[in-house]
């Protein structure tokens, strides 16, 4: 809020770790929201789309665990039909080096590259993954996958 937005955050619940993360949210967000804990799976679409119009959400962003992320993927179609005055962004956080292969995977790339033409915008952790994510796409589309260098020093490293 000290840079002029209000943040709400919406969260499923499913997440391995929601427990620890609701009371890490709170510090950026009283307007925070689990819907698992009221809602049954079926009310969730509807809620959700109330939640943004009521709010007049500018800003829907993506991001979670590999479970959240993806409910929020396959609703992306829904949400866009009956809230779609916001612009939709997700968030690709770092890679686990050794993990396994990173594309194509069931993580959030995978579903980000599936929906793609959905997404406003799609931030990436790393210039790697971006390119990886935009590969052959047009040269209008590339333009809406972008690098969020978060705690990094780029000036430092692009020297």
């Amino acid at each position: 809020q000290s840079h002029g937005w209000e943040v709400s955050i919406l969260l499923l619940g499913w997440a391995k770790t929601a427990a620890a993360g609701t009371s890490c949210y709170k510090y950026i967000t009283p307007d925070l929201v689990d819907v698992s804990t009221f809602l049954e799976w079926s009310d969730i679409p509807r809620f959700i789309t109330y939640f943004i119009n009521s709010r007049r959400i500018e800003v829907v962003l993506l991001s979670g665990d590999e479970q959240e992320s993806r409910v929020g993927y396959l609703l992306l179609p829904f949400l866009k039909s009956f809230a779609p005055q916001p612009l939709y962004m997700d968030l690709l956080g770092f890679e686990e080096h050794g993990a396994g292969p990173s594309l194509p995977s069931e993580a959030s790339p995978s579903f980000t590259s599936g929906s793609f033409d959905l997404l406003d915008r799609t931030l990436t952790s790393s210039k790697m993954k971006m390119n990886q994510l935009i590969g052959s796409r047009r040269e209008d589309d590339r333009g809406r996958a972008a690098v969020l260098y978060r705690g990094v020093n780029t000036s430092f490293y692009n020297t």
